[in-house]
């Protein structure tokens, strides 16, 4: 996704996209400290691309975790 794409997505957020994307910080989030809500909202904006979602480094358990992080890019520009 270009970087003129993304810039015409955040300009069509609602408020509470932009709200939550805000308010998600600037760290990644593990999905299992997630509610239902959080995720569903944090995979709609993974679709429209202002939101990442990726693999934890943690290696507690045979398998990854799931992070969602919002790029630096589109904080700037909130």
């Amino acid at each position: 996704m270009t970087n003129e794409t993304i810039i015409s997505v955040i300009n069509t957020l609602s408020p509470k996209e932009r709200e939550f994307l805000i308010n998600f910080g600037d760290d990644s989030v593990l999905r299992k400290l997630m509610t239902s809500t959080e995720i569903k909202q944090a995979n709609q904006l993974v679709k429209k691309g202002v939101m990442e979602k990726g693999l934890s480094d943690e290696t507690t358990y045979s398998k990854s975790t799931v992070v969602y992080y919002v790029d630096s890019f589109v904080r700037k520009r909130l």
